[in-house]
């Protein structure tokens, strides 16, 4: 079960061994973690391999957002994983920790999404199934209507 956690990004630390909530005593040996820090960790999550990405998300790092919405209730399958990453690019660079929120980053966490489903379709069938097709409806689709849900 992923771990959750509502502590806002003010009242942790984070260190090697994981978060220490400030006003202990672990808390004031641990250097606070800067954002910029932070924005390169969601990055490299991002960007890791799939694999890689669902044990992070199994283990739910914190001050990260890893709550996801099945791409918002559509029927995903295949694309289940590609749809929690972005889910997890949107909640963290946008709305949510705010670590980027500027339409730059929402388009590149919307491409590392087409990529995440391309990568699940030949996978599953080959390079050029018509899999890639249906991963691009889902692209259009957060490209023309995920403004709202990255900087609500």
């Amino acid at each position: 079960m992923k771990l959750r956690s509502t502590l806002a990004l003010s009242l942790v630390a984070l260190t090697g061994a994981g978060i220490v909530p400030l006003g202990t005593e672990a808390a004031s040996a641990a250097p606070a973690v800067s954002r910029a820090e932070l924005k390169a960790r969601a990055i490299g999550y991002m960007t890791e391999s799939m694999s890689a990405f669902q044990r992070h998300d199994n283990q739910a790092p914190q001050p990260f957002d890893w709550r996801d919405n099945a791409c918002s209730n559509v029927p995903d399958g295949i694309f289940k994983n590609a749809c929690d990453r972005h889910d997890f690019g949107y909640r963290n660079f946008g709305k949510g920790l705010r670590l980027d929120r500027t339409e730059a980053r929402r388009k590149w966490v919307d491409d590392q999404f087409k990529k995440d489903m391309y990568k699940a379709c030949e996978d599953a069938w080959g390079p050029n199934s018509l899999c890639r097709r249906r991963a691009d409806v889902y692209y259009q689709g957060v490209r023309s209507q995920g403004a709202g849900a990255f900087f609500g």
